[in-house]
């Protein structure tokens, strides 16, 4: 009809999840500083000083550490909102230890889980030791990585014998890295820096 305007419908309909792993991989946390590291541990009686630097985590720890005796570093995932991060989609973490004191250490990553924040933990393995227990020796840097859905992990509930996987990944309320002594081990007060931190689809 003349002088008539006729309208029409363009259709930009879009997958319900067009953009999840775009957003996914922007909320990645791709490097130490995505987390405050202040989290204060009461069994981490061996530390010296601990905290981030840039991009880099680090434990001075002190000549008290013992098999019994730890030291350590640690974070909230949500920190101050008294929730847990769903860690579900990421299939590890990683990260560089390097231990710049005189004496070996071992060192394990813990996750703090669930409501009832259950502590449980992991040496990693890394591309030539599948082994469990990380030995970090003076001088040494070692990149770790730790599998999330690997039957590597202990706690209370497997008798501290590593045998499970993440109890819950949906709710991951802390991130700590322990430092300690083998049995009967004596060990110099040092220094564990920890980089190239990072979770992993």
């Amino acid at each position: 009809m003349a002088g008539s305007i006729q309208l029409h419908t363009l259709s930009f309909d879009l997958a319900g999840d067009a953009y999840a792993s775009t957003i996914a991989e922007m909320n990645r946390p791709k490097s130490a500083s995505y987390f405050p590291w202040d989290f204060e541990e009461s069994s981490f009686a061996g530390n010296i000083s601990k905290g981030l630097n840039g991009d880099t985590i680090y434990v001075n720890y002190a000549s008290t550490l013992s098999s019994t005796v730890s030291a350590g570093v640690g974070t909230e995932t949500k920190p101050g909102l008294g929730i847990g991060d769903d860690w579900s989609k990421y299939a590890s973490v990683s990260s560089t230890l390097t231990n710049t004191g005189s004496s070996p250490v071992r060192v394990s990553l813990v996750l703090r889980v669930g409501v009832g924040w259950l502590w449980e933990e992991t040496g990693g393995q890394t591309g030539v030791d599948p082994s469990v227990e990380r030995v970090i020796s003076p001088g040494e840097s070692v990149d770790v990585v730790y599998p999330l859905n690997s039957p590597i992990w202990k706690s209370a509930k497997t008798d501290w014998v590593n045998k499970a996987v993440i109890s819950d990944l949906t709710n991951i309320r802390g991130i700590l890295f322990k430092v300690y002594a083998g049995e009967g081990q004596a060990v110099s007060a040092g220094k564990l820096n920890i980089t190239n931190f990072q979770l992993n689809f």
